[in-house]
């Protein structure tokens, strides 16, 4: 098995699900979506489209993941009801 898939890897923490909020936004006149979740502060993603703000949110996810799983940063998991 590779470090993708065992517990308290990269792998284990994508596969877990985080409520996401989309929020469509207009600046200027410009309209564009933004995809939070209240578990994981400070991770956002960003797009013309709710999907493809969805995409950026995951890829920021990941990132925030890999960097506090290198520096033994306790990462939140949401409970379920």
């Amino acid at each position: 098995m590779t470090e993708e898939g065992v517990t308290g890897g990269i792998g284990y923490y994508m596969q877990i699900h985080y409520p996401v909020t989309p929020t469509k936004l207009v600046e200027g006149g410009i309209e564009y979506w933004k995809v939070t979740t209240s578990w994981l502060p400070g991770v956002e993603g960003y797009g013309d489209t709710a999907f493809q703000a969805l995409e950026d949110f995951q890829g920021n996810k990941r990132e925030w993941f890999l960097t506090c799983l290198d520096k033994g940063i306790e990462i939140p998991i949401p409970i379920s009801c």
